[in-house]
């Protein structure tokens, strides 16, 4: 089933959930990916506050031994101290630890980058380096409600500046397209998070599925 990237962004998921067991179909398809299949690169994408760290520790980390997390913002974090401020030598110094993570690591592991998505440049820099040495690609793109992502923001002990997040909420949506065109994943999932749920969907033929 095709679904409107409108409908799910802005008048909510609850209009899916009688359909459960497809969604469910497609969490179990990323379910058997993260177990067999190593070798894997995950590019987690979505806007400041939508859950992206707490998938991957739910979804990823806890279910693979050897996952590595490579995230600019904590690196920037170190630096600064402040998440508002981004330093730039910190996304330099996450593209160059992925790139030599994918280049030397001999075994099979699950390397995750983590960030908002919007740097297209550099996150192909790092695919095209993990493609030479034979990981498979995949793309997971995490979306939350615009009012949790604010209350989540404000209740976090690490504060985005407000209006930085909804600006970036606002272009996630299009990004998806954009990730996909450059990038050319594998497999790119969708994840809703929301009220302590996710609903998981693929993006494929420039659409949103179940």
């Amino acid at each position: 089933m095709i679904l409107s990237e409108q409908l799910l962004m802005y008048f909510g998921i609850q209009h899916f959930l009688l359909e459960d067991f497809l969604l469910e179909n497609t969490m179990n398809d990323f379910n058997k990916l993260i177990s067999r299949r190593r070798r894997l690169l995950v590019i987690l994408a979505g806007s400041p506050r939508s859950g992206k760290t707490w998938v991957y520790k739910k979804y990823i980390q806890a279910k693979v031994k050897n996952s590595i997390s490579i995230n600019p913002d904590d690196i920037s974090y170190v630096f600064t101290k402040d998440p508002n401020i981004h330093k730039v030598a910190a996304t330099r110094l996450s593209t160059s630890k992925a790139e030599k993570v994918v280049s030397d690591r001999k075994d099979d592991p699950v390397i995750v980058y983590d960030s908002t998505g919007f740097d297209v440049n550099r996150i192909k820099r790092i695919v095209d380096k993990a493609r030479e040495n034979r990981f498979y690609v995949i793309i997971i793109n995490v979306f939350a409600p615009l009012k949790e992502t604010i209350e989540r923001n404000r209740q976090s002990s690490r504060k985005v500046d407000e209006d930085y997040l909804v600006k970036r909420w606002k272009a996630a949506q299009a990004n998806i397209k954009i990730l996909s065109k450059a990038i050319e994943p594998e497999e790119y999932f969708i994840v809703i998070n929301s009220q302590d749920r996710q609903f998981w969907y693929k993006y494929e033929n420039e659409r949103i599925v179940k």
